[in-house]
């Protein structure tokens, strides 16, 4: 849909509808348009007052409505970020879950609460959704523990060649990637490895 934006000659495309699937009605009016992304803001529409942005929502890139959530995707660089958009009854919209890919076939999940407290629910395979898995492939490497500001600091655990972990998240650090794993052995160690030391499965 094409609206008129009175303020200015130019339309303004816009999308309307039940978002949510909450009998609520929306409109998406597009703020920015790129080469690979079209981004839109969200307002509410009232029968008794005019249409209001809707708060604690950011700009909605691609959107895509699906499920009764509205699902946000766009590309930085070389990566696919997918951010879920959830409106719970007696609740406001809120981010409820990213993704983020590291390649074409793993992406990592984060699922959010209304306080947009992301915490990380481990690594999926982009097709079928399945938790990834890793297992060692160096003789012996060092747990270690990653700083704010990016530094890579070794603990005093290792792992050896052919332990398996579980695969929680992933980071890019100055050209290199590290995954964060869980070890449980006599104990549960949770750490990074650099992923030149592991190999997903």
């Amino acid at each position: 849909m094409v609206v008129r934006n009175e303020l200015e000659e130019a339309s303004v495309e816009a999308i309307v509808g039940d978002f949510w699937d909450n009998q609520q009605c929306f409109i998406a009016l597009k703020t920015a348009e790129s080469d690979v992304n079209e981004s839109y803001d969200v307002y509410a529409i009232s029968r008794s007052s005019a249409p209001s942005k809707v708060s604690g929502i950011p700009s909605i890139v691609n959107p895509d409505f699906v499920d009764g959530s509205v699902v946000s995707s766009y590309r930085d660089a070389a990566r696919w970020h997918k951010e879920k958009i959830c409106y719970p009854q007696a609740q406001s919209p809120h981010l409820c879950e990213k993704r983020d890919s590291l390649d074409d076939n793993i992406e990592s999940v984060k699922k959010c609460t209304t306080k947009d407290d992301c915490r990380a629910t481990g690594l999926v395979f982009s097709t079928s959704g399945k938790l990834v898995s890793g297992q060692v492939t160096s003789s012996r490497v060092f747990i270690m523990q990653i700083s704010s500001d990016g530094e890579a600091t070794p603990l005093r655990s290792y792992l050896v060649k052919g332990d398996r972990v579980k695969l929680l998240d992933f980071k890019s650090i100055r050209s290199e990637t590290y995954y964060q794993i869980e070890y449980d052995g006599k104990r549960t160690i949770v750490g990074w490895l650099n992923a030149d030391d592991i190999t997903p499965y």
